[in-house]
């Protein structure tokens, strides 16, 4: 899983993602309160919840993404919060990867 996850965050880098959604109640995606149980039987008890393997790794390999679960979307605050954090990822990745001459140039006004 943790090969597969740094597969799928580079490939999502270099497609410019600003933002993910996971999948809620997942196994793998859940950001937490995934159930886990002691073992595969029927009837087995939980024994805490905890995130999702592919989450909790795409968070370590990604910290600075905004992350949530599709559930958390139904919210209004949260959403709204979700999404101004995705606009701000969007505006630093745009800022840090300009190319050296614009964010080393004066502006005209200044050069005179």
């Amino acid at each position: 899983m943790r090969e597969y996850t740094k597969y799928k965050t580079a490939q999502l880098r270099a497609m410019g993602a600003d933002g993910f959604v996971f999948k809620k109640d997942s196994p793998t995606c859940g950001v937490n309160r995934v159930p886990l149980y002691e073992s595969a039987q029927p009837g087995a008890r939980k024994q805490k919840l905890m995130g999702g393997l592919f989450s909790m790794y795409m968070r370590i390999e990604w910290p600075e993404l905004p992350v949530t679960e599709e559930g958390w979307l139904e919210n209004e605050d949260t959403r709204d919060s979700f999404f101004q954090q995705v606009l701000c990822h969007h505006r630093w990745r745009v800022a840090t990867t300009l190319p050296k001459e614009v964010t080393e140039s004066k502006p005209q006004w200044s050069q005179k």
